[in-house]
């Protein structure tokens, strides 16, 4: 049970540590679609932008007019940046966008993100209980 819990971490940590720019379109169009609409929240493109620091003027130049609109400008920095899909579930978690999560997980991607704490061991959802491994780097 141990050697196929460490094969699950990895192949875990392997997926969250993809770059987000290799997720496949159809699935990037739909979260784009997703963030693009005004939320009472506010927790749309905004925010997300927000959470990756953009600077105002950074704001202002995502002049998309295309059917992405400006959650694809975000999407390009977040791909120029290579953001990882662990990363960006964390800050999906962060602006409370359950349902764009819920798209990561449809196409394949796992339900618990795997966070590294201060400890340097890596908490995860192992057959209801949490078991700590290290991350391999």
């Amino acid at each position: 049970m141990y050697i196929v819990h460490i094969k699950m971490v990895i192949i875990v940590s392997f997926i969250l540590e993809q770059k987000l720019s290799d997720i496949p379109s159809s699935v990037l169009s739909d979260i784009v679609m997703c963030l693009n609409n005004p939320s009472p929240l506010g927790n749309n493109w905004r925010a997300l932008a927000d959470e990756l620091l953009l600077s105002y003027q950074t704001v202002q130049s995502l002049d998309y007019h295309g059917p992405g609109g400006m959650m694809a400008g975000v999407l390009e920095i977040m791909f120029h940046r290579k953001v990882t899909v662990g990363k960006f579930k964390q800050l999906l978690e962060k602006m409370e966008r359950l349902d764009v999560i819920e798209i990561l997980i449809k196409a394949g991607f796992p339900a618990n993100t795997i966070c590294e704490n201060e400890t340097g061991m890596v908490p995860t959802a192992f057959r209801g209980f949490s078991v700590y491994s290290r991350i391999l780097r």
